[in-house]
């Protein structure tokens, strides 16, 4: 059986090991090295963990530029401040320098991420600088992601995970506490939408 072929109620009844192998993609580290991460931007609480995986992979030599993408304007102090300007600053006290982070300040989705991020990289680098992009965000986050940069970053870029560790949404805890689950099961129904979109491929469920 094929998660297309399910309904909603049908999905929610899933036991909690099909679920996991629908939401979590390809998690694993390849280990090598690429121009930029595309680092996405979310609710300001649990973005220290998608930061922590963009800071260790440029401190690793593994990228020249980290790319914080997100235009939503939270709550900060007392005024406004957008995702991506709330994870340059994480990024600066990880010891991140400001000549390696490009700020994308307009994407509103995951989708726009992968337009606009591709855009900022495209004028620090030109199309044929970019080699191989990483994304990194939060592990449930990830199978969709990778697929929108897969779609939308040019064809000649290579596209690689650099998923965050110790988030509630991580692919061993998920199903611990509500919040974990809220936001896996959350992805759970946008992986159905984008497969019956023809975004994503079918998942077999066995």
């Amino acid at each position: 059986m094929k998660l297309s072929e399910l309904n909603k109620e049908q999905i929610a009844a899933l036991s909690d090991e099909k679920k996991t192998k629908i939401i979590f993609g390809d998690l694993e580290d390849d280990g090598g090295k690429g121009e930029f991460v595309v680092l996405l931007g979310g609710r300001l609480s649990f973005l220290s963990e998608r930061v922590d995986a963009a800071a260790r992979l440029y401190h690793a030599g593994r990228v020249s530029y980290v790319v914080p993408s997100g235009g939503v304007a939270w709550d900060f102090e007392g005024g406004k401040i957008t995702e991506a300007e709330y994870m340059k600053k994480l990024l600066l006290e990880r010891g991140v320098p400001e000549e390696a982070i490009v700020l994308e300040n307009e994407a509103t989705t995951t989708k726009e991420n992968m337009i606009y991020a591709t855009l900022q990289m495209n004028r620090k680098l030109g199309l044929t600088g970019m080699k191989k992009a990483y994304v990194a965000t939060s592990q449930s986050h990830m199978r969709r992601s990778l697929r929108f940069a897969e779609v939308l970053l040019p064809s000649t870029v290579e596209v690689a995970p650099c998923a965050a560790v110790g988030g509630l949404d991580d692919k061993d805890c998920w199903y611990k506490t509500d919040v974990g689950r809220q936001r896996a099961e959350r992805e759970l129904y946008l992986i159905k939408d984008q497969i019956d979109l023809g975004i994503l491929p079918d998942i077999d469920l066995g």
